[in-house]
């Protein structure tokens, strides 16, 4: 897949389920459904490649992590652009024009960044590269998309939440 550029989450009430629409900077784009099942598979791994950040591993208990993460996670946010719209001008899909129901999910570590790997029960699918930053960012708009969806899945970052402390 090309560099990526912009990435959407939208709820679809009437097939309930979310489509996410993927463009790149060659003006392909790959558009994908989520079931709240699948969405229930993809956020532990999202936690796990968030965790996996060496800020967050260095850190001694849970709490510290769980701070820098929270940390990470609001920075992250802060300095996304969540107010360009999504530019539906794709001049390809070259896995079609319907979207695929994703079934499968792996993890991997690209040169530079985590990797999702995203795929329908057969067929192709894509590896989504997400360095730090743009992994935060695909993270809050899972959580946005599911609040939207009213599916009562509590999508968190924190493995534990201390009293006191509320998200």
């Amino acid at each position: 897949m090309a560099d990526l550029h912009q990435i959407q989450f939208n709820y679809v009430p009437e097939a309930d389920r979310l489509l996410l629409r993927i463009s790149t900077a060659d003006k392909s784009e790959f558009r994908f459904w989520l079931t709240r099942r699948y969405v229930r598979l993809l956020w532990p791994a999202v936690l796990k490649l968030l965790r996996d950040n060496p800020q967050v591993k260095a850190q001694e208990n849970s709490l510290n992590r769980d701070t820098v993460l929270d940390f990470q996670h609001q920075q992250a946010m802060q300095q996304g652009d969540f107010s360009t719209r999504y530019q539906a001008d794709a001049e390809a899909t070259p896995l079609g024009e319907e979207p695929l129901l994703l079934a499968k999910l792996q993890l991997g570590q690209g040169k530079k960044s985590p990797v999702l790997n995203l795929a329908p029960l057969k067929g192709h699918g894509v590896n989504l590269a997400l360095p730090g930053p743009l992994l935060h960012s695909f993270a809050g708009m899972l959580v946005q998309a599911v609040k939207q969806a009213e599916w009562d899945l509590n999508l968190r970052l924190e493995q534990s939440t201390p009293a006191g402390r509320t998200h």
